[in-house]
């Protein structure tokens, strides 16, 4: 009963309990005449001062009625209780004998370790070399729980003990291996000597090899050094000379499966990262298509590169769902779609007039864009054709329209095109298979609000205006007109960011019923604003003064203002917690910890002319052109201290989307640098192109295109996780 009413609140109470605790606590308020014995409840706390809630335990043995407190009645009224006592006993004195009886028969851990340590420690009075042995410790240890403290008696009992067990074990282990060393450590040092002296000459050979670009023969004393002695600089040196002699070697590369080289000057990969398209400009490459320029697809397997279809055009472009691939002839002024089939086949669905495809965001239709001579009859330099792509089998020509560029609503029900020269923008509407033409909107460079109600256009050519439409029941109206240099939609729906360059300050406006705007505030910072990723923080800079201001947006549009920092250009941490601001014109970026106490810190600074938040939270990667140098950092996410992760040769530097593996370009010697990050492995590959373009792919792949060899070398392993076995059987070399 006492376990099951402390084990709703306290559960290591409970299991002190199962181990018998509440058996020696009773036992302790009994004689040996089996009678009950009084105790002060200090008297009983400090003998278990051990036990955690040792009150709670007490006061549940007085509910349950099996000791009670006693009190001092007034003399004249037995019955009326005048003062506490504080003194404990049991209930009844019939208790107490089957209280005894019950401890002597009780096998729980706290009773048995209690019996035997008393046991023990009357023997060690008279006999010190009277000691516990390693099983009678841990049945201590393990009813030590469901006992009373050990007396110093019994403690000195059991450290003795101990240390006698640990020195029996030191002496035997110490007897024993004594010889065994001392002969052992002679036979290491001697053949240490040998390995050091032989993998320090292979070593050095294998350097001078690679810098004569005899690659192969490198490769092979590399190999020799590092399976004499597996360190890191010799694991790196055989990684370098693998790699270069895998890509100079061209029968190496042919016979091997985890390299392929392919036909092209330039990639892409589909968004899955399951299909490679590649592009060259070789028109004489497939007889059946000498007329235009080819693209290959291919089917990128764990161990495999399989070529799918060769397509018509290049630049070619994968649905969102990389379910459709849409490759480009820029001569022809033609676009070409194919559908990619569950068994790895394509299908050609068809062709389509004009070049620069994009996608609505549903994936149903598609917008290509021409220059010509407009098919309706007027002379228009610009024109766009819109195309249904719904079912992904049959392709709809829906219709022509004036303008170039465009973009669809995010609702994906409007388009909006630019006119080119006559700063118009030209607005229609897509309704079932037909485009209805709304008319001509004032300005360009358009942008759709979020819920697709309102059009932002700018008119840069007279006097810097900015106008803002609204879309209702597709019919739309001018809104707003301000001289400005920009208008922008903030995350608040119906709230804008207007920058009014007649003032030289931002201010945010608000659009009520009608064509009324209310001005809700005014911002510091004329010139820049770049929300968060949360969108609950906005940052505002100013180039005039060149200082940046930190607001938190309210639910209702307000800018509430948290603080100003010397910079502009800022960019947020994916975290919401770090800015990154660029100082002028001291060439440095400084990076901010934004506090729960609504301020900025600066933590610390990069002196470099180029950094960003890397790919993976809490980095920063920096890359300066001048000194052709680049470096990762790390940042504590607590202290935003930074540290430094790796250091890179090269002033340009691209980082895997896991963040383990990275490249860099040397502008100074044009080569090409491999890392594998943590791993603190470089891997040189001697290159005489630094234009490459390089591309993770996959979980460990990487492709590697030269765009003026017309040849692109593709990886299906990245070759820095390859350990030294996998290199071995890769080039077919005996160890």
């Amino acid at each position: 009963m006492a376990k099951e009413k402390c084990s709703e609140t306290q559960h290591s109470l409970s299991q002190a309990l199962e181990q018998g605790l509440a058996i020696d606590i009773l036992w302790h308020f009994t004689t040996r005449y089996g009678t009950s014995e009084e105790y002060a409840i200090e008297e009983i706390t400090a003998q278990y001062a051990h036990v955690e809630d040792i009150s709670l335990l007490l006061s549940t043995l007085v509910d349950l009625q099996l000791i009670v407190e006693k009190l001092e009645y007034d003399d004249s009224n037995h019955w009326n209780p005048v003062k506490r006592t504080g003194a404990l006993r049991l209930s009844h004195d019939t208790l107490a004998p089957i209280l005894r009886s019950e401890f002597e028969r009780s096998t729980r851990p706290g009773q048995a370790a209690r019996k035997l340590l008393e046991q023990k420690a009357i023997l060690a009075q008279n006999a010190q070399n009277v000691l516990l042995s390693q099983a009678e410790l841990k049945l201590i240890q393990e009813g030590e729980a469901g006992m009373r403290q050990k007396t110093p008696a019994e403690e000195k009992l059991i450290e003795r003990s101990i240390i006698a067990i640990n020195t029996r074990k030191k002496r035997r282990l110490a007897s024993g291996m004594s010889l065994s060393l001392l002969f052992l450590l002679m036979c290491f040092v001697l053949a240490q000597l040998w390995i050091n002296g032989r993998e320090k000459t292979l070593f050095n050979e294998a350097v001078a090899e690679l810098q004569n670009k005899n690659f192969e023969k490198s490769f092979l004393l590399a190999a020799r050094a590092h399976r004499l002695q597996k360190s890191e600089i010799s694991r790196q040196l055989l990684y370098e000379c693998a790699i270069n002699n895998a890509i100079h070697n061209p029968q190496l590369l042919k016979s091997s499966k985890k390299y392929t080289r392919q036909t092209g000057n330039k990639f892409s990969i589909s968004p899955d990262s399951q299909f490679l398209l590649t592009h060259s400009r070789d028109f004489n490459f497939n007889p059946i298509f000498s007329n235009f320029p080819n693209s290959f697809l291919f089917k990128m397997n764990d161990s495999s590169l399989d070529l799918v279809g060769t397509l018509r055009g290049i630049e070619g472009r994968f649905s969102s769902n990389s379910q459709i691939v849409i490759t480009e002839h820029t001569q022809n002024d033609s676009s070409f779609l194919y559908q990619i089939m569950e068994d790895k086949l394509v299908r050609f669905v068809g062709p389509m007039k004009g070049v620069s495809i994009k996608f609505s965001p549903q994936l149903s239709h598609v917008l290509t864009m021409s220059r010509g001579k407009n098919p309706l009859g007027e002379n228009q330099h610009f024109y766009s054709y819109l195309y249904n792509i719904a079912d992904p089998e049959h392709l709809i020509f829906i219709d022509s329209m004036l303008g170039y560029g465009g973009e669809f609503s995010p609702n994906g029900r409007y388009i909006v095109t630019d006119s080119g020269s006559k700063s118009l923008t030209y607005l229609s509407f897509i309704v079932e298979n037909k485009l209805l033409f709304l008319g001509e909107l004032e300005g360009w460079m358009s942008q759709f609000s979020s819920d697709s109600r309102f059009i932002r256009t700018i008119n840069n050519l007279d006097k810097d205006k900015v106008f803002l439409y609204e879309l209702k029941d597709h019919v739309f109206k001018k809104c707003l007109e301000r001289t400005s240099a920009f208008l922008n939609v903030t995350p608040v729906e119906k709230v804008f960011f207007i920058n009014q360059q007649s003032a030289n300050s931002p201010v945010l406006i608000k659009k009520n019923k009608g064509s009324q705007f209310d001005t809700i505030q005014k911002l510091k910072g004329a010139d820049f604003i770049e929300f968060s990723p949360n969108q609950k923080l906005a940052l505002t800079s100013d180039k005039q003064s060149k200082h940046s201001f930190l607001y938190k947006i309210e639910p209702n549009g307000h800018y509430a203002f948290i603080d100003s920092v010397k910079g502009i250009y800022g960019d947020f941490s994916k975290d919401n917690c770090f800015i990154l601001i660029h100082e002028e014109p001291d060439s440095q970026y400084a990076l901010h910890k934004i506090n729960a106490e609504a301020d900025l810190q600066k933590v610390g600074f990069i002196p470099t002319n180029n950094c960003e938040f890397g790919p993976v939270q809490h980095t920063l990667v920096s890359y300066d052109d001048n000194r052709d140098e680049s470096e990762m950092y790390e940042i504590n996410p607590g202290t935003g201290q930074l540290t430094v992760k790796s250091r890179f040769e090269g002033g340009s530097i691209n980082l895997s989307k896991d963040g383990k593996y990275a490249f860099s370009v040397s502008d100074s010697d044009n080569q090409l640098f491999l890392y594998a990050l943590g791993k603190n492995i470089k891997t040189r590959i001697y290159l005489p192109n630094a234009s490459w373009h390089t591309s993770f792919i996959k979980k460990n792949g990487m492709v590697l295109a030269n765009e003026h060899r017309d040849t692109i070398l593709i990886w299906h392993q990245n070759p820095l996780s390859l350990n030294e076995e996998e290199i071995m059987n890769m080039f077919g070399l005996n160890k």
